[in-house]
């Protein structure tokens, strides 16, 4: 399997502990008129012990503007593309982990079925699409969507920085 050029032979198994199935995270009687948002997890995560909420556990830079600015609720759906655990919904209950995406990981991913269904399945029927994230990130969700549109979401490093949004150093990033 190859995205964006690169070949993904030999991946890491994916964990299926949270047994999300390969269906939509979100109801289809609720997408029409309403937006998706994915974004990737990130390297940064809160280390208290036990499961909560993944919004909560990743505390990565992006996370903080999330957090800071809020995600519009009433129309925005937000979905999480985890290097562990593949699409998940921002309430799913995780636990603290330390993975991230790679050539391996991003390709088993797209090699497994119910990942690539539970992907295309929960982006089918939204009005817009846009996902955030480093190539592999969205470049799994891109493969898995097939040909439904997405809106790539790239984020302006030098204008966030300024806004003290970013770290300077670049430690803006996905894990």
């Amino acid at each position: 399997m190859e995205v964006g050029g690169q070949s993904f032979e030999g991946a890491k198994e994916i964990t299926k502990d949270l047994n999300l199935g390969s269906g939509s995270l979100f109801s289809p009687k609720v997408k029409k008129g309403r937006k998706l948002l994915i974004v990737s997890c990130s390297a940064d995560k809160c280390p208290d012990p036990g499961d909560m909420e993944a919004f909560d556990r990743y505390t990565g830079d992006m996370y903080k503007s999330m957090k800071k600015i809020g995600v519009p609720e009433e129309n925005v759906d937000l979905a999480i593309m985890s290097a562990k655990y593949g699409l998940i919904r921002r309430d799913t209950p995780i636990p603290t982990y330390n993975v991230k995406m790679d050539k391996e990981i991003a390709g088993n991913l797209l090699k497994d079925p119910a990942q690539v269904d539970r992907i295309k399945n929960t982006i089918d029927g939204y009005d817009e699409v846009v996902v955030e994230g480093s190539d592999l990130y969205k470049g799994v969700v891109k493969e898995a969507a097939g040909d439904i549109p997405l809106r790539d979401f790239k984020i302006d490093f030098k204008k966030a920085v300024e806004l003290g949004e970013v770290k300077p150093d670049g430690g803006y990033g996905s894990g």
